[in-house]
């Protein structure tokens, strides 16, 4: 039976309550909802962190690099290593993205808090739907480099300083906005299950009259998780700039084996409080989205003109 006190995820909110509620339902589920997230997408962020730290511990020096070290940076197991962290890196953002989305969705269908096995077999069904969207958003904003960078060059031909310079603002701006604005597809495929184009055409309609408004909510929620995510980093900044200082002042540092520990230890820490720079926004964003459909701009159930 439903609890009269649950969180209402499904109606209308003014900014503070956007943000405000983002964290009221954040800690009323931490423990359930990190749970799923350490279940589905944590071993791969465990082993993307831990080859990232690997990568680094060659990396660290910014001064200079001994002939062992340029030569580990060339070796195939260290090139493969590379590849490895990004695709595990991409596939635990995918899957993080996916059990927020579906955690919320089950919490909003059935007014409970789902448990890992039922909110696991929802991502594994609309895991490649995730994908879509994910390779989608590549595809556009991919294109969108490749058009500024064919555009930046035939400028640069003309030799006009000033017209390359306010293009590149003008596209800095375009891309912000599109980046914003399609931020919306993920909670708009994930409670109404169009498909990439529709739904992308459903998040201008959404915003039609709440750009301004919708800019300002995430880049204060980004500026927010992204503070928050920074206090998990401090102890991985603070074994690199002691690294930095040594090799600054001329006294470079061996890095022994207790040195690797602790330089991968922290690395994961900082790793997993990244997680917090998904799951807020990804929070926020959905909260936005039902404020948008409630507000009148667009309804839910409305078929895409």
């Amino acid at each position: 039976m439903p609890s009269s006190d649950r969180f209402i995820i499904d109606k209308q909110r003014n900014f503070g309550d956007k943000v405000g509620d983002t964290f009221s339902f954040l800690t009323e589920n931490f423990k359930p909802l990190f749970s799923v997230l350490l279940y589905v997408s944590g071993p791969f962020l465990i082993l993307g962190s831990l080859l990232s730290a690997y990568s680094q511990r060659y990396t660290i020096n910014i001064t200079s690099f001994s002939e062992k070290e340029i030569q580990q940076l060339l070796e195939p197991e260290f090139l493969v290593s590379i590849i490895i962290m990004i695709l595990t890196f991409s596939l635990s953002t995918l899957l993080s993205y996916a059990v927020v989305l579906e955690y919320i969705k089950y919490y909003k269908e059935n007014d409970a808090i789902g448990t890992i096995d039922q909110i696991w077999q929802q991502v594994k069904k609309t895991l490649f739907k995730y994908f879509l969207i994910s390779l989608f958003s590549f595809v556009v904003f991919f294109g969108l480099g490749v058009a500024m960078a064919l555009v930046v060059g035939l400028l640069s031909e003309a030799g006009n300083g000033l017209v390359i310079a306010l293009f590149i603002l003008f596209y800095i701006f375009f891309l912000l906005y599109a980046m914003y604005t399609l931020f919306l597809i993920y909670p708009i495929v994930t409670f109404e299950g169009l498909g990439p184009v529709q739904a992308t055409k459903k998040c201008f309609k959404l915003l039609k009259g709440h750009n301004w408004a919708h800019f300002g909510l995430l880049t204060v929620i980004l500026i927010i998780s992204y503070t928050i995510s920074l206090f998990f980093s401090i102890p991985n900044i603070g074994v690199v700039s002691f690294v930095t200082f040594q090799e600054v002042t001329g006294t470079p540092y061996d890095k022994p084996i207790w040195f690797q520990v602790v330089f991968t230890a922290t690395h994961l820490i900082s790793t997993f409080g990244s997680l917090l720079v998904t799951v807020i926004p990804l929070i926020t964003i959905t909260l936005q989205y039902f404020h948008l459909c409630n507000a009148g701009t667009a309804k839910t159930d409305q078929i895409l003109e």
